[in-house]
């Protein structure tokens, strides 16, 4: 893998997180700053989304998540 292509992971990744955060503020489990960071209070917000919805509770932007939010992603590895 080159510098580049790890860049791009890294933008596809932020971007990704940002997508997820818009869903959960739309949603109103997330109510901080749409950064792309997949920090403590976007995975409490993912936590609330996935208990209520029945799925893995896990914080984590799984396959099953994303599906369940219309987003169509990777699953990146932490």
């Amino acid at each position: 893998m080159t510098l580049l292509d790890n860049q791009d992971e890294v933008l596809q990744q932020v971007n990704q997180i940002k997508r997820v955060q818009m869903v959960l503020l739309r949603l109103g489990y997330y109510n901080g700053r749409i950064d792309g960071s997949l920090g403590q209070q976007t995975r409490d917000a993912l936590i609330r989304y996935q208990t209520e919805r029945k799925l893995e509770s896990t914080g984590r932007m799984t396959t099953e998540t994303l599906n369940s939010m219309g987003i169509i992603g990777t699953v990146f590895s932490e």
